[in-house]
């Protein structure tokens, strides 16, 4: 009866034992997952804040993207506008991508096998990312997880000398070509002033969707260069009655007199624009277009008195 009962309170001590183990077993593991999603959620600044791959002041597109400029490698990169969290006017972000992995951190470029399966078994291609963010309200310091996305779904980043060249491209393409106007026209008289002049386009404001989408703004400056070295900037203005060329001291006109014949004189108008694009958070600033010259040509002749009998 004895051994029945020690044997009896044996396997009881061993069952209590058991079921202790898995309860600790059960709270050290959930105490890990809540200290790795703590960690992923809130992480603090590191040593490697303002290292990897960052993007800066993401701008809202029509196409479903946000596009920023990484600042490091020189890149517009783009990811979907479900991934970057909703943001709030006015107000400065900074995002990074990194593997979707349990210990993930921002700037920490580790794999783990979840990473690596996770998008292909979902149909997707690349590795799986989440998408960090942080922003001025925390002095760029606490970086959050806003979203996550497949890496194969981003596309390749686009060089910032390759938006420049595009960029430079289309306005070449679209900015309208000012046509000069000279006065009087085909025959000027010697010390009788040249007029010159041009209607101003004025700024240019153009949507842009390629490379990356965003806005142009081109100005135009007008110069004129006479056959003689004569050089004038402007605008200008056509003749107006009421107002005699030969003797504006005030400046209303642009124009050039010549004091001697020219049977083959000319004036050469450049239009040049000076544009910038915005685009990703950024504003870059674009070679100036300089259009080809526009010649007129006319003679220039000298007036000699005629008497004539009365």
């Amino acid at each position: 009866m004895k051994d029945v009962l020690r044997r009896s309170l044996a396997t009881a001590f061993i069952l209590i034992s058991i079921l202790v183990l898995v309860v600790l077993s059960t709270s050290i593991t959930a105490f890990a997952i809540a200290a790795s999603a703590a960690s992923r959620q809130s992480p603090k600044a590191s040593a490697n804040d303002g290292g990897g791959t960052v993007f800066y002041h993401p701008t809202p597109t029509d196409d479903g993207y946000v596009y920023g400029f990484d600042a490091v490698s020189k890149t517009v990169v783009a990811i979907p506008a479900s991934a970057a969290g909703t943001t709030t006017p006015g107000i400065s972000y900074r995002y990074t991508l990194g593997p979707a992995c349990p210990a993930a951190a921002p700037f920490d470029a580790t794999l783990c096998a979840g990473a690596s399966s996770y998008c292909a078994s979902v149909g997707k291609a690349g590795f799986h990312e989440y998408v960090w963010r942080t922003d001025e309200l925390s002095d760029f310091k606490q970086w959050l997880i806003v979203g996550d996305v497949c890496s194969g779904g981003l596309g390749d980043p686009v060089s910032e000398q390759q938006v420049v060249d595009e960029v430079s491209e289309y306005e070449r393409v679209h900015v309208p070509i000012p046509k000069p106007n000279v006065q009087p026209g085909t025959y000027t008289l010697v010390n009788l002033p040249v007029l010159v002049s041009v209607t101003d386009p004025g700024e240019q404001v153009m949507s842009v969707q390629q490379p990356v989408p965003g806005q142009l703004v081109a100005t135009p400056t007008f110069t004129w260069t006479f056959d003689d070295g004569t050089i004038l900037n402007g605008v200008g203005r056509p003749y107006a009655d009421g107002v005699d060329p030969r003797y504006d001291r005030s400046g209303y006109y642009l124009s050039h007199t010549y004091r001697e014949p020219r049977a083959h004189a000319s004036v050469t108008l450049v239009v040049t624009w000076h544009a910038t694009f915005a685009a990703a958070g950024q504003t870059f600033d674009l070679p100036d277009l300089r259009m080809p010259g526009i010649t007129t040509t006319f003679e220039v002749d000298e007036a000699h008195a005629v008497l004539v009998g009365g």
